[in-house]
């Protein structure tokens, strides 16, 4: 697992891979991954409209498009303070 510090350095990386080459789908889907462990939710299923333009057919971005609508629904229902 990221350690809390490195969550957005990883982003950052994976924004510039994208930014290098924006015809490579898993970039956008590890962004998408990114983006939501920093509770980034609606810009990580925005990369997975993307991802899905470039690879239509892929079962990898339903699946990763429940994972983070799961983790979305999480942090809603949690209590605040974050416990």
């Amino acid at each position: 697992m990221f350690q809390e510090y490195s969550k957005p350095l990883a982003a950052l990386y994976v924004q510039r891979a994208v930014s290098l080459q924006p015809s490579t789908p898993e970039y956008y889907l590890a962004l998408a991954e990114s983006y939501a462990h920093l509770g980034r939710y609606q810009q990580s299923l925005a990369l997975l409209d993307d991802a899905g333009q470039l690879q239509p057919d892929s079962p990898v971005i339903p699946n990763l498009r429940g994972v983070i609508l799961e983790m979305q629904n999480r942090a809603l229902a949690a209590p605040a303070g974050g416990v």
